[in-house]
């Protein structure tokens, strides 16, 4: 399966759960990265749209406890490249 990859625009974990949630529409969250300025998410095409959302958090936070895991890679906030992992929570 081909993957889709997405530009982000948000500038922090906060704003990145959100868009990664947004682009769900039509695809699924594979994965997360970073070129070392722009963020990116990986996507699958998908049918079905799950009924949740997802957050985005630093590798050293403690994993939401009702989350389940999707993706982890470096991301870039504030000019500096950190590993996130992402979670899809319940909505």
């Amino acid at each position: 399966m081909a993957h889709i990859i997405i530009k982000l625009a948000g500038q922090s974990a906060e704003d990145l759960g959100p868009e990664l949630r947004a682009r769900e529409l039509s695809l699924i969250l594979a994965d997360i990265g970073t070129d070392g300025v722009a963020n990116y998410g990986v996507y699958n095409r998908k049918l079905i749209v799950p009924d949740s959302g997802i957050a985005v958090l630093p590798e050293d936070a403690p994993p939401p406890a009702d989350g389940d895991f999707i993706a982890s890679g470096p991301l870039t906030i504030d000019g500096e490249q950190e590993v996130y992992h992402a979670y899809r929570i319940p909505a």
